[in-house]
């Protein structure tokens, strides 16, 4: 019985299946890519992420927000964070102030 082969969608070489990596919503169970064009891939992806600067923790859902999207440096981003911790404080007073006078009346 022969072995099959499918084509690679990168390089264009026909190579066994087994040399493809597994992806189950594909037709045929495997990815169109083969291991070493997928890893040559993932390798340049990583290069090219690699200089960019990370947000990570608690500044991933303001940079998602837009807040600190374009802000360069650690000083720029502290400042912005000190600026947002004020309005924070600021809006719990005023939340606050409104409690109370609903208490009162």
């Amino acid at each position: 019985m022969g072995e099959i082969m499918k084509p690679c969608s990168d390089c264009g070489e026909a190579k066994s299946r087994d040399k493809f990596g597994n992806a189950r919503l594909n037709k045929d169970g495997k990815e169109s890519k083969c291991k070493v064009c997928r890893r040559l891939q993932q390798k340049e992806s990583y290069t090219k992420r690699k200089g960019k600067k990370q947000i990570t923790g608690d500044n991933r859902s303001w940079y998602q927000l837009g807040i600190l999207k374009g802000l360069e440096g650690i000083n720029d981003v502290k400042k912005a964070l000190a600026t947002m911790e004020k309005a924070n404080r600021a809006l719990l007073e005023v939340i606050n102030t409104a409690d109370l006078r609903d208490k009162e009346a």
